[in-house]
């Protein structure tokens, strides 16, 4: 309840969010792990959409075209010669196995991931990632890739959940960066304007600093809207609400 009342306190006053600086660290850290896990809500409906969209169409499209094939030596060989084309409303996969160069400019904005007779190339937002069979030392065959696809399909779960849980751990320890960074100018603020407040106190309240921030932006990604500027934003709002609770502390 402390943490779910700060959380409601940091929406709307500066004057509660500055009471929160005595409070023990282990509160300030169970409140961390609240908003992480809001920040983390977008993340978890659209890594429930893209397993939904392997199992229920790409799998079952790769198991149906894909014609057998060899890597092997650096080189990709198969009798199937033909470019193919699979797509979902997450990925497009290309087949182009007489190629040594991947299309330019793409033809759809989903990410496309195009298989060339000496590479892999994925594509995402007009940059270009290429991987080399060479380079990876790589012999792989049909068989394998549907070997992999049974395993995925027996574990889907629990690979979604160990996605979740390393994503989660990857985001709070972000978090906690972005909540030093935070701290770090409240430090300034506090030593400038000559308030008092141990570096303690301002860290355990940079994070009602980012409650604002982090909603608005978790809401623009569960709507798919794009935040002109978005770094700015965020670190200009966290910045002027530190600065807003740092004004409530006691002046010496």
């Amino acid at each position: 309840m402390h943490s779910i009342k700060q959380f409601i306190d940091s929406l709307y006053s500066v004057q509660n969010m500055a009471k929160y600086r005595k409070q023990n660290l282990f509160q300030a850290f169970v409140f961390i792990i609240l908003l992480n896990f809001i920040a983390s809500i977008p993340t978890f409906f659209q890594t429930q959409d893209t397993i939904n969209e392997i199992q229920r169409e790409l799998i079952p499209q790769l198991r149906k075209v894909l014609p057998e094939f060899q890597i092997e030596n650096g080189l990709l060989t198969t009798e199937q010669i033909e470019e193919r084309i699979i797509s979902t409303d997450k990925i497009t996969i290309k087949l182009s196995p007489e190629q040594t160069e991947a299309d330019t400019p793409m033809k759809t904005t989903l990410p496309e991931l195009e298989i060339l007779k000496d590479k892999v190339v994925l594509k995402i937002e007009n940059q270009y990632f290429e991987a080399k069979y060479e380079d990876m030392a790589l012999t792989f065959t049909k068989d394998n890739l549907i070997s992999i696809m049974d395993v995925f399909e027996q574990n889907v779960y629990l690979i979604q959940g160990l996605y979740l849980f390393l994503f989660f751990i990857s985001h709070l320890i972000m978090l906690i960066v972005q909540i030093f960074l935070v701290s770090f100018f409240g430090y300034i603020f506090v030593k400038q304007e000559k308030y008092i407040g141990s570096y303690q106190e301002i860290w355990s309240v940079s994070p009602c600093a980012l409650v604002i921030p982090t909603v608005f932006f978790t809401i623009m990604n569960l709507l798919h809207l794009t935040v002109p500027f978005g770094t700015f934003v965020f670190w200009g709002s966290a910045i002027f609400i530190i600065y807003q609770i740092i004004k409530e502390f006691p002046r010496k």
